[in-house]
């Protein structure tokens, strides 16, 4: 596989579970230069910077396909939903303004205070708490303390190896929502920061820079079929989110954080 195809396939596919995609691509890195492969190791990080944009596009497009379909009928209802979609995006950009700034504030000083296995375990203890959280409360909504405390929640997922998925939907079900809606809450949190970040990308560099590659079938491919896996991926996270059954993750988990722990 290209360097190309393999950072796709990392950053896109596992974006859609809880598993830290830029902590399997550090480890990624690190697994490369042990075993001598410096040049292809280095190709890969070069590409993660170049094309950083490109990389968030096919997650909108996998978020787009996967959460717009069962939600578009509420923009067709009465002047009650419409409220009601208000709400929450006013919501939503409150926390994503809070998490934001956390994340211009204090993301150098997170990325270095822990190591990559530490990161990963923390991700495995995130998980496995979801095993004990309390039964859903009837009525549990989004409230302003509740988007808050969700964005300073973001925080943990500045540290390598900590899923920001895994983080925020725990938390979402700890504060008493059920599977279902807890993931798409951690969701709707993290899309305008994606969308923000792909838009900041692409006024500073042009977009000619990262679009006009996608002419290109050795670029191309790899995308769709990357896209392709992801949304599959997401479909997986989402089941096994409705059934309670996330902390599933935890177990595989196990395997990064033993080879981060090893290197």
């Amino acid at each position: 596989m290209t360097p190309l195809g393999l950072l796709f396939f990392v950053q896109v596919v596992l974006e859609s579970l809880p598993v830290s995609s830029s902590g399997h691509l550090a480890l990624l890195v690190q697994l490369l230069v042990k075993s001598g492969k410096s040049d292809f190791a280095g190709q890969l990080m070069v590409l993660d910077g170049l094309w950083n944009a490109l990389l968030h596009l096919p997650t909108l497009v996998i978020l787009a396909l996967y959460f717009l379909p069962p939600y578009l009928p509420l923009l067709l209802r009465p002047a009650r939903s419409w409220r009601l979609v208000v709400r929450v995006a006013v919501l939503t950009v409150l926390a994503d303004l809070i998490a934001g700034i956390l994340y211009i504030r204090y993301a150098s000083t997170f990325k270095t205070i822990m190591p990559l296995w530490g990161g990963f375990a923390l991700t495995v203890a995130i998980l496995l708490s979801l095993r004990w959280c309390p039964r859903v409360r009837p009525g549990t909504r989004l409230t302003a303390w509740r988007a808050v405390a969700l964005a300073f929640l973001h925080l943990p997922a500045l540290m390598p190896g900590v899923s920001r998925l895994a983080t925020v939907f725990t938390a979402a079900r700890w504060l008493g929502f059920r599977g279902r809606r807890a993931f798409e809450i951690a969701w709707l949190l993290h899309a305008p920061l994606i969308i923000a970040a792909t838009a900041r990308d692409l006024l500073r560099e042009g977009t000619d820079t990262f679009l006009a590659p996608l002419a290109t079938p050795c670029v191309l491919a790899p995308l769709v079929l990357a896209t392709i896996l992801g949304y599959l991926a997401l479909c997986l996270s989402g089941y096994l989110a409705r059934a309670n059954r996330l902390w599933w993750f935890a177990y595989y988990m196990v395997i990064p954080t033993a080879l981060a722990f090893v290197l």
